[in-house]
C-alpha cells in the first residue's frame, strides 16, 4: 500500500531566498545586529498574539505583544503584565540582541496573525 502523502525535501528547513543557503548561526548573528531592520514591521504598532491554551478565555492575560516605539525601543507585555522595555544601542540599551530578537518574534506574530488570524 502507498501513500499519497508528500514528504518535503531533506533540506527544506534551510533558509533559501533565491541567494543560495544560508548558514542558520550566520542568519541569527545576522537578524541580532543593532543596525538590522525588518522592513515589514510599524512603529507605533503593537503586535500580539494569543497563546494557544486559552480554554476559551479572550481577556488580555492570554496575550503576548510587542510595540515597536517611533525611537526604535521594543516593549514586551506577557499576559497583560508590566510592560517591559529594550532600548536601542543609540538610546542608552544594554541588551541589543535582546531587542533584535524582539523584532523578530514581532515580525513572527505579524506573520501567523496573517496566515491564522485568531
Amino acid at each position: 500500500m502507498t501513500s499519497n502523502t508528500t514528504l518535503p525535501p531533506a533540506d527544506a528547513g534551510r533558509i533559501d531566498r533565491g541567494v543560495g543557503r544560508l548558514d542558520p548561526k550566520r542568519a541569527v548573528a545576522r537578524a541580532l545586529m543593532p543596525d538590522y531592520w525588518l522592513q515589514t514591521l510599524d512603529t507605533r504598532h503593537g503586535y500580539t498574539r494569543r497563546q494557544d491554551d486559552t480554554d476559551g478565555q479572550r481577556d488580555h492575560a492570554q496575550n503576548l505583544e510587542v510595540m515597536i516605539g517611533p525611537d526604535g525601543d521594543c516593549w514586551l507585555t506577557a499576559g497583560g503584565g508590566q510592560m517591559l522595555r529594550f532600548r536601542t544601542w543609540a538610546g542608552g540599551g544594554m541588551s541589543v540582541r535582546t531587542r533584535q530578537a524582539l523584532m523578530v518574534l514581532a515580525e513572527a506574530i505579524r506573520l501567523d496573525n496573517e496566515d491564522r488570524p485568531q
